[in-house]
């Protein structure tokens, strides 16, 4: 009987295929694995915890970029600091000369107090001081150049709101160590997909995602914040892009500020836009931009926005460069333009120092804040008549050059 023989490319042939078949079946299950978390809102939310612990806390555009958010809560916002240094300010409405002014001033969070003084330059002439108060619900401004002028204008505001007493760095470590309690809180939360998307400027889409923190849950977060586990539910808005990308957090802070809220936008998180609804119909809005080409110091692009009750505007718009020692950090605000709608009012630019304090003697210390020639007045009156008073103090500069 004759042996058929057997091909030996067809012994080959046959693993060969089903190492085919077995990559097509992974590849498959990979197809459909991305297909469950692009639409499943808890593995999306988990997967952009992941993009923003690998990725964006080492993005050079991140807005806290060679910031050490802990020590900037601790040692500069609840903490004592001294700063001092020399603005410069030009193209003054109606007001030819170049001027500076030689500022100097303190603020305790412990005494709720701030003080700057300020002693003006016109070229080489000094024209006068001007000094400034705060307390949490009243300022206080002292002008001895305009035939020692004094006033003090109480407010419904506190400007001395505690920032978190942060307990760790939020870094990769504290990621990394919290990762079991992200996912746990990634089971507790509500996400609620709205429907709502949005592209940004290099044209990526966006979906929105609201988020609820219910009450007594993600303890370890409030944990970092040094605050307590609040005792209401926390809801943001979150919006994530097709590649779990998180694009833009939106956060109302009501519940600390009435009528506070505040934007983290990009997928670097570079930047923040901070906005606050005053009871009399203004509107302050805070924008910065940290700027991932500079990277020897916090380059950052400023741009503030105050909307009055009467439908005027006025912005304040420059750049920003701080960089930090052991002892607090320098600063340099470069050709802060002051605009009133399309008008340019002038231009501020100011170099100094900041210098962190431990337990400052009383700020208000020399200023005569209970003189019985220290008028009281309303923020409207101060509001009304703020052209005025600058126009006030340029013309007593002017008569003092001239003199």
């Amino acid at each position: 009987m004759e042996q058929t023989k057997t091909d030996p490319g067809r012994k080959k042939k046959k693993p060969l295929r089903r190492c085919g078949i077995f990559f097509a079946c992974l590849l498959f299950l990979f197809l459909c694995s991305f297909v469950y978390i692009s639409k499943n809102p808890r593995a999306r939310m988990l997967l952009s915890v992941i993009y923003f612990m690998q990725d964006t806390l080492k993005d050079p555009a991140y807005i806290a970029y060679h910031i050490d958010i802990m020590e900037l809560c601790q040692d500069y916002f609840n903490g004592d600091i001294s700063f001092e240094g020399k603005a410069y300010l030009n193209d003054i409405k109606n007001f030819k000369y170049s001027s500076s002014m030689d500022i100097s001033g303190e603020r305790s969070f412990a005494q709720k107090k701030l003080s700057i003084i300020s002693d003006m330059d016109v070229l080489t002439l000094n024209v006068g001081e001007m000094d400034f108060y705060m307390n949490p619900n009243t300022v206080y401004f002292m002008v001895p150049m305009l035939d020692n002028l004094s006033y003090a204008m109480t407010t419904s505001n506190t400007y001395f709101k505690k920032a978190p007493e942060l307990t760790h760095d939020i870094d990769q470590e504290w990621f990394h160590d919290n990762f079991s309690n992200i996912i746990e809180l990634t089971r507790q939360i509500q996400i609620e997909e709205t429907g709502k998307t949005r592209t940004d400027s290099d044209d990526v889409k966006s979906h929105e995602y609201l988020v609820t923190i219910p009450e007594g849950s993600g303890g370890f977060i409030w944990e970092l914040l040094g605050m307590d586990t609040p005792d209401y539910d926390i809801r943001v808005s979150l919006y994530l892009t097709d590649l779990c990308r998180m694009s833009r957090m939106e956060v109302d802070l009501s519940d600390i500020t009435e009528g506070a809220s505040m934007i983290i936008d990009g997928t670097d998180a570079g930047t923040c836009i901070l906005s606050y609804e005053m009871p009399n119909g203004e509107r302050l809005t805070l924008t910065y931009v940290r700027n991932p080409s500079v990277t020897h110091v916090n380059f950052i692009y400023m741009d503030c926005l105050y909307e009055t009750d009467q439908g005027d505007n006025f912005t304040a718009s420059g750049y920003i460069t701080t960089q930090p020692d052991g002892n607090g950090c320098e600063i340099n605000v470069k050709n802060l333009s002051v605009m009133q709608g399309d008008d340019l009012l002038g231009t501020f630019s100011f170099i100094g120092t900041i210098t962190k304090e431990k337990n400052l003697p009383d700020v208000f210390r020399g200023a005569d804040l209970d003189s019985p020639d220290m008028e009281h007045i309303d923020w409207q009156t101060v509001r009304d008549d703020t052209e005025g008073f600058i126009q006030d103090v340029i013309n007593e500069a002017k008569k003092r050059l001239t003199e």
